[in-house]
């Protein structure tokens, strides 16, 4: 178990780092969260929230949600060494709370024609919400390689290897081998997440796995090819896939690879490239 907890050490500070670095790590982490959560939230709402903490009838409500908030917050704004925006989701429902709350509050205020201010601030935030959440509804259902993240998850979702891009492609381009009367070998980068275990799982339910070895080299960036992957290539179709910016292989043994298929990644990013291994070629 040692081994297990030790690795809390790659996504947290301890106490005594924390104190030792004088609330620098703390600030660090502010400085990085707080466009994240309004980019999410919609800078609108975040607005409409401060509104509420010094001007609206249920100030006391609108103070015990935002300190809820931070309840969930502050242990990862303290603590935190890597940070994903989605860890602070449990913060995201006490913040809209307090923001409908205030929304309600203001359209009393202006059905009541209290102040004709409060009437245009109201109407510009709550314009601005819906075309920003619009957006990024849009993208999400029409076009996710443009939907509108933050850098951090830009990269998680859409250009780095984590994205998936391309993994049911390769499952689609296998299926077809096998249905071709083919047996086939997968070597691919790595030993956990989108390769091997990703393209594993698009095979889920999916009868041509019989026909298929997957199996992850443990290495990133792939430096060689094992004795028995070219083996494997010598009686059957095998092929390797990997994050074209994840290959370090040599010319000597590029010269033996070609390339199948190269599925690419939005903003120009390294794209998930198939070789087939061929030992014989001259």
């Amino acid at each position: 178990m040692a081994p297990f907890f030790g690795r809390s050490s790659d996504f947290t500070y301890s106490v005594s780092e924390v104190l030792a670095a004088g609330g620098v790590t703390v600030w660090n982490n502010i400085v990085r969260v707080t466009p994240w959560i309004s980019t999410y939230l919609r800078p609108e709402l975040i607005t409409l929230t401060l509104i509420a903490l010094v001007v609206s009838k249920y100030r006391k409500m609108h103070w015990l949600l935002w300190l809820t908030a931070l309840t969930f917050a502050a242990p990862l704004l303290i603590l935190g060494k890597t940070l994903h925006p989605r860890y602070f989701l449990p913060v995201a429902p006490f913040i809209t709370l307090s923001a409908a709350f205030m929304v309600h509050e203001a359209w009393e205020m202006i059905r009541k024609k209290e102040s004709w201010e409060m009437t245009v601030i109201f109407f510009v935030l709550i314009g601005f919400y819906v075309i920003g959440s619009l957006r990024f509804l849009f993208f999400s259902y029409y076009e996710p390689n443009q939907i509108p993240f933050v850098l951090h998850d830009r990269e998680q979702y859409l250009t780095e290897w984590s994205s998936g891009h391309g993994l049911a492609e390769t499952r689609d381009l296998v299926v077809q081998e096998v249905h071709d009367g083919n047996y086939v070998t997968v070597i691919t980068e790595g030993s956990f997440g989108s390769l091997p275990d990703g393209l594993l799982l698009y095979f889920d339910r999916i009868p041509e796995i019989e026909s298929v070895r997957i199996e992850g080299l443990a290495q990133y960036p792939v430096k060689t090819i094992p004795d028995w992957a070219w083996e494997a290539a010598e009686d059957h179709t095998t092929w390797l896939v990997l994050n074209e910016h994840r290959n370090a292989l040599p010319e000597e043994v590029m010269h033996n690879l070609h390339l199948e298929a190269s599925y690419p990644r939005p903003y120009g990013a390294p794209a998930l490239q198939v070789y087939e291994l061929r030992p014989n070629k001259e």
